[in-house]
């Protein structure tokens, strides 16, 4: 920058106004641009995953105002730094040196969670852990995930990853991942992977013949393990009758709805 604007022809046109405000304003702002489009740059294609140009773009921004201001900021603080010099002599310039490569990469890992952030804004969760997920809230997800890859499948169209189911049923990716898990550890779905890296899903059960009885019966069984189970439990006979009797309801109830018939309406 500093060679670009002191080129003699450059001089010379600061010399004609407004041509000169304006370089003057070109040479405040170059620099944060130059900086943004490099962050903009790491953001984008240094991740070994998928990255919006925008979320990079946002990272960037922030990264890049911070970084100029920063290293503006620094710079005073070395120019006044002369005592420093005097009590650590020759090691203070190493000590300057590991303070800003400690600033430098705090800006840049600040930028790439932001970035992260404005990609999948609902993995910004309180308290920085996974939300519990409540039964009747697990089997609804499954449902639904059931129903928009089974969708997907019939209509021919790009089966569905992680990100975006959880970004049409509007719930973060970690209560995606959870039905994901029980619907594919039962067979239910099938994931597919791509030379990318990116897993998909495709029905890994016939549609028309997957009940929704049973699509709550995987997610209910979910996590249960031998010596962990319904066989271990010793509880009282009239409790077991009301929860054989719920599940009998429950399987008369939906064992005549398949998935398919969860995608008409969508289809329609």
């Amino acid at each position: 920058t500093a060679s670009f604007f002191s080129a003699d022809w450059v001089q010379r046109l600061a010399a004609i106004q407004p041509f000169g405000v304006v370089l003057d304003a070109m040479a405040a702002l170059l620099p944060y641009l130059l900086i943004i489009a490099a962050f903009a740059f790491i953001y984008l294609f240094v991740p070994n995953t998928r990255v919006r140009p925008t979320a990079a773009l946002v990272g960037a921004l922030v990264a890049g105002v911070l970084w100029q201001s920063t290293g503006w900021l620094f710079a005073s603080f070395v120019a006044g730094s002369t005592r420093y010099t005097a009590i650590y002599s020759a090691f203070a310039a190493l000590v300057i040196f590991m303070i800003w490569l400690y600033l430098s990469w705090l800006i840049l890992l600040m930028g790439a969670s932001i970035a992260y952030y404005y990609q999948y804004p609902r993995q910004m969760l309180l308290h920085g852990e996974p939300a519990p997920l409540s039964p009747r809230l697990r089997e609804r997800i499954a449902l639904a995930i059931m129903a928009r890859v089974a969708t997907a499948f019939y209509a021919r169209a790009p089966a569905p990853g992680a990100e975006a189911l959880a970004e049409a049923l509007r719930v973060p990716m970690h209560a995606v991942g959870e039905g994901l898990d029980a619907l594919v550890s039962t067979g239910m779905l099938c994931p597919l992977e791509d030379p990318h890296g990116h897993t998909a899903y495709l029905p890994g059960t016939p549609p028309e013949r997957t009940t929704l009885a049973e699509v709550l019966a995987a997610v209910r069984r979910h996590g249960e393990r031998p010596g962990l189970d319904l066989h271990m439990l010793r509880i009282p006979a009239a409790a077991q009758r009301a929860a054989e009797a719920w599940d009998a309801s429950l399987e008369d109830t939906l064992s005549g709805v398949t998935v398919r018939d969860l995608t008409r309406e969508d289809m329609a």
